[in-house]
């Protein structure tokens, strides 16, 4: 167990330096912390507001943090947790992946957009548009050896998309509200978590793909973990208590307590 976080959204682990790093919403800070103890190594301050996805990108050994509401990318040595730039993003940043070979990509929620970043020059290369085809996008996930983006969007849509020219070059139909997509380059499924359930797809060929089920979960279980060797869905949820608010108007609802649960899916 982690502690010292509040408003937690992602985790990136830089396995090689011994270190991870987790998105702490609320406090606008990354925790950094040792893999071996778990101990606590710095809460790292990010400029923007809200930092929501993380990730690590092996040749420059640095953390890429996107943050949603503040609208901005900051980058973190991730040997010694130095901030090394804070830049502005057109808009709330999501799910970023990247290629292992320098490149970062991040997608852009209110505006429709998937930025191409490098990573070494910590600058945005590129803005492509995808919308009104995938409206919203939240999850993203890439096959590395036919440098395609898998990008779930909240118009019930997922987009295939050329990871170099920014090119759609499938959609297909997906659940309610998704907040994560993963890709198993071995079986060729593709998996989108949805509000109360998984979609399903299938890589048939490099550019042709097809939806094969739809896996029903439980509410609000709409972000989703694969495990590569054992190809187990790891999903996360509770009850939620709903609330009106001040203005008579339905308020966010509340967490239950006791009642997370980590829902565990496999053939």
């Amino acid at each position: 167990k982690v502690d010292g976080m509040s408003g937690v959204h992602g985790i990136a682990i830089a396995s090689k330096l011994g270190h991870g790093f987790i998105t702490s919403g609320n406090t606008k800070t990354v925790k950094m912390f040792d893999l071996k103890t778990l101990e606590s190594l710095a809460d790292i301050p990010v400029g923007a507001d809200g930092p929501d996805g993380i990730v690590y990108e092996p040749i420059t050994e640095r953390v890429f943090v996107f943050e949603h509401r503040g609208a901005g990318m900051t980058v973190i040595d991730a040997k010694d947790g130095k901030v090394l730039k804070e830049t502005p993003l057109p808009g709330q940043a999501e799910f970023p992946v990247v290629d292992g070979k320098g490149t970062v990509w991040d997608i852009i929620e209110d505006k429709s957009l998937i930025l191409k970043i490098d990573a070494k020059e910590m600058k945005v290369l590129a803005q492509w548009p995808i919308g009104p085809t995938c409206e919203g996008p939240s999850g993203q996930a890439i096959d590395l050896a036919n440098r395609r983006l898998f990008v779930g969007c909240n118009n019930e849509k997922m987009s295939v998309v050329d990871a170099d020219t920014g090119k759609i070059i499938q959609t297909l139909p997906i659940g309610v509200h998704i907040d994560a997509t993963a890709y198993d380059p071995e079986t060729g499924l593709i998996y989108d978590a949805n509000r109360s359930s998984v979609t399903i797809i299938h890589q048939d060929s490099k550019d042709t793909y097809s939806v094969v089920e739809t896996l029903a979960t439980l509410g609000r279980a709409n972000t989703l973990a694969l495990d590569m060797k054992t190809k187990k869905l790891y999903l996360s949820t509770a009850r939620f208590e709903e609330k009106a608010g001040a203005d008579g108007k339905q308020a966010r609802p509340a967490m239950m307590p006791g009642t997370f649960a980590v829902l565990v899916y496999g053939k």
